[in-house]
Formats: structure tokens, C-alpha cells, sequence
């Protein structure tokens, strides 16, 4: 008898062995970013920075006039241009990578907006800053936005390791699109909402 009850007691480790590796995480999601969902308009706080985005505009044209040398692209495709607001929580924080994802596809942030954009204009702590990313992007991925939806995703590293991940819902087909639009340089904003000069 003592022998079935050991025979059972080893089966029964056995089998809550197996069951513990085979739901346990991988590697990836152990490490994996903590993403934290928000919308256009509410405030999405990171541990390291609180992220507005105010606005979601379509365009074929951008331009900049505010560098040594302006700025005037042109897609064959589709501009997306994102206005937000950030605010720093803490010292030497910097974006080092902003995506727009859509479906399974992911966007980078355009390198071709002057590098007083939002992805660099940081004072510290405290201080809040308005500023634009653009993304460009194909007419299909518009279309795609339409069924799968689209988030844009902010990180502090290329490849981010436990941090929180800012996700935030942009709707693209019923952000307003024109012929051009022009981006104006990051700058501060004053505690009442109006940019400082």
C-alpha cells in the first residue's frame, strides 16, 4: 500500500512539474515591455514621463521651416503626423523609439524632421513640452487601420527590457487630411497650456 501512495505521489509531482514548465513564460515575455494603453487626449503616465497625444493629422506634404536647412517632403504614400505633449518625470530620459503600428506592421519615426522635434527638445523634470512626430506610411496601411486599428508605441530604448511601454490608440480614418502640413519646432509649455515663447 505504501508503495501505490509513494507511486501516486511521484506521478502527481510529475505531472505539477510539467504542468508549471509548460505554462511558465518564455524568455521574451519575461523581459518583454509593460504596455500601457491610453488614447488621443488622456494623459498616459510611464514610469518615467507622462504622454498626451492632442492630435492625429494626414497629409502628402510636410514641411519645417524653423533648421539651417528647411524642410519640404513629399510622399507617394501617406504622412502621419502626431502632436503631443510630454512631460518628464525624471533626468536623462529621451525617446529612442517611437512606432506607429498597424496590424502587424510597424513604422518608424521619420529622421527627416529637424532635430528640434519632440524626440530631442527635453529640458528635465518637470518641464512639460508640445511637440510632432511624423510617420511616413503606404495608402494600404490606412485602409489596413480601418479593420485592425493602429497604436502608437513609445519606448526609451531601441529594444526595451522591463519598462513601461506607452500604447496609445490613434483612430486614422477619422483623423481630418490635407494637401500639407507645417510642423512647427518643440517648445516648452507654460503651467497654463500656452506655449512659452
Amino acid at each position: 500500500m505504501k508503495r501505490l501512495a509513494s507511486a501516486a505521489a511521484v506521478v502527481a509531482l510529475l505531472a505539477g512539474g510539467a504542468f508549471v514548465v509548460g505554462t511558465a513564460p518564455d524568455q521574451d515575455e519575461v523581459v518583454e515591455p509593460f504596455a500601457i494603453a491610453g488614447t488621443v487626449g488622456e494623459p498616459v503616465l510611464s514610469s518615467e514621463y507622462a504622454i498626451t497625444i492632442t492630435d492625429v493629422r494626414l497629409a502628402t506634404t510636410i514641411t519645417a521651416d524653423y533648421s539651417l536647412t528647411p524642410l519640404e517632403a513629399r510622399t507617394d504614400g501617406v504622412w502621419v503626423v502626431v502632436d503631443a505633449e510630454v512631460l518628464p518625470i525624471s533626468n536623462g530620459f529621451s525617446f529612442s523609439n517611437i512606432e506607429l503600428r498597424i496590424g502587424e506592421y510597424s513604422y518608424r519615426v521619420s529622421d527627416l524632421v529637424p532635430s528640434s522635434s519632440l524626440t530631442s527638445y527635453l529640458y528635465g523634470p518637470g518641464v512639460p513640452v508640445r511637440g510632432s512626430f511624423a510617420f511616413e506610411v503606404p495608402h494600404s496601411a490606412i485602409e489596413l487601420a480601418a479593420t485592425t486599428g493602429a497604436t502608437v508605441a513609445f519606448s526609451q530604448r531601441v529594444a526595451p527590457i522591463l519598462e513601461s511601454e506607452p500604447l496609445i490608440s490613434v483612430d486614422l480614418t477619422a483623423a481630418p487630411s490635407v494637401a500639407e502640413i507645417a510642423l512647427e519646432e518643440a517648445g516648452t509649455v507654460n503651467p497654463a497650456g500656452a506655449e512659452a515663447e
